[in-house]
């Protein structure tokens, strides 16, 4: 909805419920996906990373994949690229090798983890039990093989369920990265859900996917109001202009997601709120260590020893004649 209180101009917009932004997103991820023939979760992941812009995702496919791949944080920045267990995602890296023009192709080569030799990092399993075993009829047994992403490190089931149920549980994003130290290299959105079995974090997880969605879309702003599941949607190009949310009647800046400051720029505003965050922080740490004298309100601040302040006063003057001219006052508070 656009309005004009004849002060302020209102960005045209309309104000959605959650299934209809997924049904847009959607459209925009199998429409891309049609063109490229990659999968759903692929397409996904590419317009997260390049702020919904199907046409540089599409440049990039064409031209160079494997940077592509390299800026999703899906391969490693340097080294092998190992075969990955999410079979559609190895797929795409095995074409994108064969298609790229990037230099880094003639540098490396995929590479086969040979997973009888390795054991996983967390637990010390072996998948040597699986040997000659039908995993199929067995399913208890699948937990025993090892699995890993194109960084090479491998881990087993139960380890991997562990990790995505403590990641998704207390993170509010949706990337989760291998669990080795200092690796960056992004899980596949496919081989998480296939590996975690709780309902809530299952939902949890496409939640957050959809909220990297909507963040990343040009045109859609979640409400500000943090009671109100409702998203604005542009009809416009976006403006730093005021929308209404007609959910819960909250106002805002679109551009920045900012209460409306008009005629103030978003980058102003956002300047003044990190100053009051600092000043915050501040009075916070004057709280904590500082105390004013009870005799004069100088403030005090405690750096160490113990809780006995004593405060010291001591009297400077030049004079001429009798009177004094000039007086300083050196203060100085010591602890005993």
């Amino acid at each position: 909805m656009s309005k004009n209180d004849g002060f302020v101009e209102d960005l045209k917009c309309r104000t959605m419920k959650i299934n209809d932004v997924e049904y847009i997103l959607n459209e925009d991820i199998k429409s891309l996906s049609s063109k490229l023939r990659i999968s759903l979760w692929l397409v996904s992941l590419f317009l997260r990373q390049y702020k919904w812009n199907l046409e540089k995702v599409k440049d990039a496919y064409f031209n160079d994949p494997i940077s592509l791949l390299t800026n999703s944080n899906l391969i490693p920045l340097s080294g092998p690229v190992y075969t990955s267990d999410s079979a559609e995602f190895f797929d795409f890296i095995q074409k994108a090798f064969q298609n790229s023009k990037n230099n880094r192709r003639a540098q490396i080569k995929l590479k086969e983890r040979n997973l009888k030799q390795d054991v996983c990092s967390i637990c010390f399993s072996s998948p040597s039990a699986l040997e000659g075993v039908d995993v199929n009829q067995n399913p208890a047994l699948a937990s025993l093989r090892l699995f890993g992403m194109s960084c090479g490190h491998i881990f087993c089931l139960e380890c991997w369920r562990a990790y995505f149920d403590y990641r998704i549980s207390s993170s509010q994003a949706s990337t989760v990265e291998c669990m080795t130290a200092n690796c960056s290299v992004r899980v596949p959105d496919d081989f998480i859900l296939a590996v975690i079995n709780n309902p809530e974090t299952v939902e949890k997880h496409r939640r957050h996917i959809l909220n990297e969605s909507i963040e990343a879309h040009p045109r859609l702003r979640n409400c500000t109001d943090t009671h109100c599941d409702r998203v604005i949607y542009a009809l416009e190009d976006p403006k730093p202009l005021r929308v209404t949310c007609d959910s819960c009647n909250t106002q805002f800046c679109f551009a920045c997601s900012v209460e409306f400051h008009a005629p103030a720029q978003c980058e102003t505003i956002k300047a003044w709120l990190q100053k009051c965050r600092d000043d915050s922080s501040t009075a916070t740490y004057m709280a904590a260590h500082t105390k004013d004298c009870p005799q004069c309100g100088v403030v005090i601040e405690k750096n160490g020893g113990c809780n006995h302040m004593v405060k010291y006063i001591s009297i400077f003057f030049i004079s001429i004649h009798a009177d004094p001219i000039s007086v300083y006052f050196y203060n100085e508070s010591r602890q005993h």
